[in-house]
């Protein structure tokens, strides 16, 4: 205090500054220890919170509240998010000293960091048709950070036998686990894998992903499956199918040899079953041609059906299957069917007509002994 004629005049002294305090994780998850060092001439502090992400300043609960008496405090149900505290001096009801820098920013996570492999489901049999469920043919999960934090990295690893893959040889080779990054985004992470990756056979394989945030927190997951994965067996080729012998006995479908005497189509003239020379292929009568095999298999017995093997003037006509100088015709053996064939057979209907001479008909005994009937006829009516 200082005196000038009589008046006087009192300057007050300045609190220092505080140093920066110390913030950290308190014995829940949603509480932080703050503490700082003593100053000169306080008798108390004052403690405050700040958002890092809006820069609020939030109050505070618990003992650090109010005037503080010591230099640390806990405070209490501080909620997920990202926190700097501040603290400075006080002395009295009316004297507060200039504000510390600000502590370093903790991380408060009342919700732990989570991390699952979605497929493959543990215990899960898959091969290359059901290992897709992923959108893609590799694995998938969830990865959520904590509270107020991002999770920042996702990894797994595959393991087979005591052997892990290795992405970068392509193989199964690593004898201590490896870690790979995956692609990581919206709280799930999704890594493709070639299913021809996998050892063939039905192994047991071990998945596990292991996710960090930036705060710190890790968790992991794991899931075992089998995986089936067997080379395809080769094609079997096939021989073609052998032809079929026409010479086959018992095959109706394959006809005879028109030129063949031991293999004659039924209803042919030299059937033996009186049917003459029914079967001629241009005979006067219509009759099936030799070798036409549309109805030797199905209709064998044709020859002998009532009103044409015995049909008057047709079968039984005389001076036709017996024609001299045709059946017995040498050297025209290997053509049976010849013999019923007469010498026009374009014109069938002239062979049938009594007023042909015996040149045209062909068979001359017949004619002579019609002629000698029609002598006998004028003779008696004379």
């Amino acid at each position: 205090m200082e005196s000038d004629g009589g008046a006087a005049t009192a300057r007050a002294a300045e609190l220092p500054a505080v140093d920066s305090p110390e913030a950290r994780p308190g014995g829940s998850t949603s509480s932080v220890i703050v503490s700082w060092p003593t100053t000169d001439l306080a008798d108390g502090y004052h403690l405050s919170r700040i958002d890092t992400v809006t820069g609020a300043t939030v109050g505070l609960v618990g003992s650090c509240a109010g005037v503080i008496t010591g230099t640390t405090c806990t405070d209490i149900g501080v909620p997920d998010g990202r926190w700097t505290y501040r603290v400075r001096a006080v002395l009295g009801a009316s004297w507060a000293g200039p504000w510390s820098t600000h502590s370093d920013p903790i991380l408060v996570e009342t919700t732990p960091i989570k991390a699952a492999i979605t497929f493959p489901a543990a215990g899960g049999r898959y091969d290359t048709g059901s290992f897709d469920d992923c959108g893609t043919t590799g694995f998938c999960g969830t990865a959520t950070p904590a509270g107020g934090a991002e999770s920042t990295d996702v990894r797994i690893s595959l393991k087979q036998g005591h052997s892990y893959w290795n992405p970068v040889t392509g193989a199964f080779s690593g004898a201590a686990e490896i870690l790979f990054p995956v692609e990581h985004r919206g709280g799930t992470w999704l890594s493709g894998f070639d299913v021809n990756d996998f050892r063939n056979g039905n192994p047991a394989y071990t998945l596990r992903v292991v996710a960090r945030d930036d705060a710190g927190g890790s968790t992991d997951d794991t899931a075992s499956f089998h995986f089936k994965n067997e080379k395809p067996e080769p094609a079997v080729v096939q021989k073609p199918t052998e032809p079929v012998d026409p010479s086959t006995p018992g095959k109706a479908t394959d006809p005879a040899p028109a030129d063949d005497p031991g293999m004659i189509s039924p209803g042919s003239g030299e059937s033996g079953d009186g049917s003459g020379p029914a079967g001629g292929s241009s005979g006067p009568d219509g009759g099936t041609k030799p070798g036409d095999d549309s109805d030797a298999g199905d209709k064998s017995g044709e020859g002998e059906k009532p009103g044409e093997s015995e049909k008057p003037g047709k079968s039984e006509k005389p001076g036709k299957s017996e024609k001299p100088g045709k059946s017995e015709k040498p050297g025209d053996n290997s053509k049976p069917h010849e013999a019923t064939e007469p010498d026009d057979a374009t014109e069938p209907e002239k062979s049938v007509e009594p007023e042909k001479t015996p040149e045209t008909d062909g068979g001359k005994g017949n004619d002579d002994g019609k002629a000698k009937k029609e002598d006998a006829a004028e003779a008696e009516q004379s």
